[in-house]
């Protein structure tokens, strides 16, 4: 049996996304046990089959290395419902970031998200995986509403270290309920999750081949010879000198 306070929680939540709706009736059913009266009402909740359903993309960093580059991870809500910031003091789902190698984290997240210490993911996501936490590099929370088709970006400034292209980083949409949880109204945990990678822009182009050689080395060959003749020139002139 569910506890009354998560019980009152979970009402509480699934008004405010839309999940339940509240219907009045004119006067009480007959099993009421109060009197009718002026003042008193009877209010009925009905379980509708709306949730939210929260999702985010694969994103890839490109640069040259030694560089800077902000990557935008866009979470999107399909809806029906509107997901909504929890009454806590952060929001009650998260983006996961881990970086791919080659990349190091410079700054993450602006307005409207909080992104805390690693030391204080443990208590905020008590649902994750440990290990999945201590792979992150990122944990941000959202605390405004992010209605049914509405995307929230979460900018992510990163500094490429790395010579080569990688494909080994992640990010998650996690939250701080499990799936057995009344307070979860993510109806799709398929596209919780997605990649992070990096491509590294080449530095120069390859070394000249072929027909672009053979130029090259025509071009060359003409440069000594104008030298040599400009050489022998010299030599046949005779330098005047004062008597």
């Amino acid at each position: 049996m569910t506890p009354i306070p998560a019980t009152l929680a979970a009402l509480a939540a699934a008004f405010m996304t839309g999940v339940f709706a509240l219907t009045a009736h004119a006067s009480p059913p007959a099993t009421a046990s109060e009197p009718g009266g002026e003042f008193f009402g009877h209010v009925g909740t009905e379980i509708s089959e709306q949730r939210f359903d929260l999702s985010v993309e694969d994103v890839n960093a490109k640069g040259g290395t030694g560089t800077e580059t902000t990557v935008v991870i866009e979470v999107a809500n399909a809806g029906p419902a509107r997901a909504v910031p929890s009454w806590k003091s952060t929001g009650p789902y998260a983006v996961l970031g881990d970086l791919p190698t080659g990349l190091e984290l410079v700054a993450v997240g602006d307005e409207g998200w909080h992104c805390p210490e690693s030391a204080e993911w443990p208590r905020l996501l008590p649902a994750t995986d440990p290990a999945r936490l201590a792979e992150a590099d990122f944990a941000c929370f959202f605390f405004a509403d992010l209605p049914a088709g509405a995307v929230k970006a979460l900018p992510v400034l990163v500094r490429i270290t790395g010579t080569e292209s990688a494909a080994d980083g992640s990010l998650t949409v996690a939250t701080r309920t499990t799936g057995d949880d009344p307070l979860d109204f993510d109806a799709d945990r398929s596209n919780d999750e997605a990649g992070f990678g990096l491509d590294v822009a080449a530095s120069g182009g390859p070394p000249p081949t072929g027909a672009s050689m053979r130029i090259l080395l025509g071009g060359a060959g003409a440069a000594l010879a104008a030298s040599a003749v400009a050489a022998l020139a010299c030599r046949g002139r005779r330098i005047p000198t004062a008597d």
